[in-house]
């Protein structure tokens, strides 16, 4: 909310470039060729409005959520977009109550975004089976991490997994020509270009990642007049700050002079994205993986011996409530009942020798 002196009024935030460049239609979809491809099955559905519920499985920046919003726009249906970080089985309940009242009404299907659903629990999972049960809502799930070790077996069977690939470097060039082009929205209007070495090494960096490449392309533009020329030293500039050194070295000897390209190669290698994007390659082969026949040995059984018990303490050592107690009756009577009861600890008085004190 901004005010001045005429009154209130409410300002926007722009997007960013790569929310802006997002495909409106398949033929503008960049990449996935194995499941988008003229002919392909998946192609063939998305178009008919007939896809289902899916699960999306890629890595950053391949295009997730641009899918999802394409399955929703040909099926001609409302986006209930919630992240399963903040979102739980209320919020679900209450997209569900909506989707219910909007089909009744207007005759409209629901579509539930849910990014990152591996970060749901399995009570908030079996939520969902009731709801994609009785069509209440169709459901697009996104996430980096591998479904199949993640989520539940009943929710698998109710969505199928699309798994995505990471861009090729030419889809990501592509990416970013059509973004300084796009006059409408992306960078046109401002005739900005980008020189060749500055590019192959946002390409390069990028590491199939659009999103990251479009948001460097949008900075590197903020800090060049219409009309310039994006040149290597901005991009490295803004590489060095987004991620240290590791993206701002480059990888070939052609390109850098002073840095070696193996020693480039592993510094990219080493960096949290590289970590990352290997980390559910790296899952995938654990699950696969036969267990070591030593390392994974288990130990022998211990026979089963006897337990030994421990011999009563002596008489000495024994509590009090431990010692036992004796009877003796002082009256000399040891026909009549116990009727003086006393322990055998007490000592008795000594008895009386008349014969020791009478004289002789």
């Amino acid at each position: 909310m901004q005010s001045d002196l005429f009154g209130t009024h409410q300002t926007t935030p722009p997007l960013p470039l790569a929310t802006r460049m997002r495909p409106r239609t398949l033929h503008e979809f960049v990449g996935q060729a194995h499941l988008l491809g003229e002919g392909m099955p998946i192609r063939r559905a998305i178009e008919q409005g007939a896809l289902g519920s899916v699960i999306l499985w890629a890595p950053p920046g391949c295009g997730k959520t641009s899918l999802a919003y394409l399955i929703a726009h040909y099926t001609d249906a409302f986006v209930e977009a919630h992240s399963a970080v903040t979102a739980g089985v209320a919020d679900i309940r209450k997209a569900a109550e909506r989707a219910r009242q909007r089909l009744k009404t207007t005759g409209q299907p629901t579509l539930l975004l849910l990014d990152e659903i591996h970060h749901f629990s399995r009570t908030q999972q079996d939520a969902l089976l009731g709801y994609l049960e009785d069509g209440t809502f169709t459901l697009v799930g996104a996430t980096t991490e591998n479904p199949f070790l993640i989520l539940s077996n009943a929710l698998l069977s109710r969505a199928r997994v699309l798994t995505l690939q990471p861009l090729h470097d030419a889809e990501v060039r592509q990416l970013i020509e059509r973004a300084l082009l796009d006059a409408e929205r992306g960078l046109g209007a401002r005739r900005l270009q980008i020189a060749p070495d500055a590019r192959e090494h946002l390409v390069r960096c990028a590491n199939g990642d659009a999103r990251l490449a479009l948001n460097l392309l949008e900075t590197a533009a903020l800090q060049t007049p219409d009309g310039g020329v994006i040149t290597l030293p901005v991009i490295e500039q803004l590489l060095l700050a987004h991620n240290g050194t590791a993206r701002a070295a480059r990888s070939t000897p052609a390109v850098s002079k002073t840095l070696p390209a193996c020693r480039a190669s592993a510094l990219i290698k080493s960096s949290p994205r590289w970590t990352r994007c290997w980390r559910s390659a790296a899952i995938n082969r654990a699950a696969n993986r036969r267990p070591h026949p030593r390392r994974h040995r288990r130990r022998p059984r211990r026979p089963n011996r006897p337990r030994r018990r421990r011999p009563n303490p002596p008489t000495s050592r024994r509590l009090p409530h431990q010692r036992r107690t004796q009877t003796q009756h002082l009256c000399g009577d040891q026909g009549r009942p116990h009727c003086c009861r006393q322990r055998s600890r007490r000592r008795q008085p000594p008895a009386c020798d008349d014969s020791a004190t009478t004289p002789s």
